[in-house]
């Protein structure tokens, strides 16, 4: 899910699905144009919220910061979603990868592995790259690439790290080229890097985690190791000595991400009172998920085209050249 900006999946109602960081601004906004009904927002959690001072926060964000706002959690893990509707919040099990372009991230063959493992993460103490430090042939993909020089201090400056931006086109390219994909992280949200190396065929070392990369775990996908240096490196030697079928964990990961984008086209249907969302409306390829999309900074123009049935400002909704990364 992109957090620049909120995908419009109704206009009558009016329905958006946005991260959580979007909140203050689609607030703002409504507040200001006194619509007749609040707007529901589709609330992806982009951190674990389980703890339950994080749960009394999400009440209060409810109920008073954002009163102008109908807003409906789509908690990672169910147990978000249990103590979120045991405080009187509206919420539900979806995991906020839904929106990854599965169309994008795909298994290309032609690619030749060239690295041990792959990581792709921000050059955060959350994310912990010092745990890949001893693996030889490393590559690091960062969103923060003006950090690139980090490595160092993290032990992986043998590590080949990107210091441009990588688009998706591109980022999906570099991971068939590694044998196995990174998540070090002992919290986070659902970790959209954890789809995408599925989409792509890649089975995934990983310590123990809170967040909801869980919901992608198969039998056969993953391996949970220890967070050390050297637990890692031994999880990815044993993907090196014993090579997972690419095609096999792609069609797991496509039967969860179904399952899932169908759970929250019911959501919304079921929310509208009739049937105006279709997978394929929606969920079909990566264009016709952009062309629901509309920046942060339209949100004010939007709203204030609505016109009581649908929005007059069409020219601010759809950014088919955005980078969805």
């Amino acid at each position: 899910m992109l957090s620049t900006g909120a995908y419009l999946i109704s206009e009558n109602p009016i329905i958006l699905g946005a991260c959580e960081s979007m909140l203050p601004e689609l607030n703002q906004s409504a507040e200001a144009v006194k619509l007749a009904e609040p707007p529901v927002i589709l609330t992806a959690i982009m951190w674990n919220k389980e703890p339950w001072k994080r749960i009394i926060k999400a009440r209060f964000q409810t109920s008073a910061a954002y009163r102008n706002l109908r807003i409906h959690w789509l908690g990672n893990t169910e147990n978000e979603v249990k103590k979120l509707r045991t405080v009187g919040c509206e919420a539900s099990h979806i995991h906020n990868n839904l929106f990854c372009l599965d169309t994008v991230f795909t298994i290309k063959p032609e690619e030749s592995k060239k690295w041990d493992a792959i990581y792709n993460a921000a050059l955060e103490p959350y994310k912990r790259v010092e745990l890949a430090a001893k693996i030889e042939k490393l590559r690091l993909v960062t969103r923060t690439p003006k950090q690139a020089d980090k490595i160092k201090e993290l032990g992986c400056g043998h590590a080949e790290v990107n210091t441009l931006w990588v688009g998706r086109a591109d980022l999906a390219v570099v991971l068939n080229q590694a044998v196995c994909g990174l998540a070090l992280s002992a919290e986070e949200g659902g970790m959209i890097a954890m789809t995408e190396y599925l989409l792509c065929g890649l089975p995934v070392v990983t310590t123990p985690s809170k967040g909801g990369r869980d919901v992608w775990y198969t039998d056969y996908n993953h391996l949970i190791v220890e967070p050390t240096p050297d637990a890692v490196k031994e999880g990815v030697n044993y993907f090196k000595n014993n090579p997972r079928d690419s095609h096999r964990i792609r069609q797991d990961c496509l039967q969860t991400l179904a399952l899932v984008r169908e759970n929250y086209v019911s959501l919304v249907n079921q929310i509208a009172g009739k049937d105006i969302l279709t997978l394929d409306s929606l969920f079909k390829d990566e264009k016709a998920i952009l062309q629901k999309f509309v920046l942060q900074r339209d949100f004010k123009g939007l709203f204030n085209s609505y016109d009581g049935t649908k929005f007059q400002a069409r020219h601010i909704i759809g950014t088919p050249s955005l980078d969805p990364r």
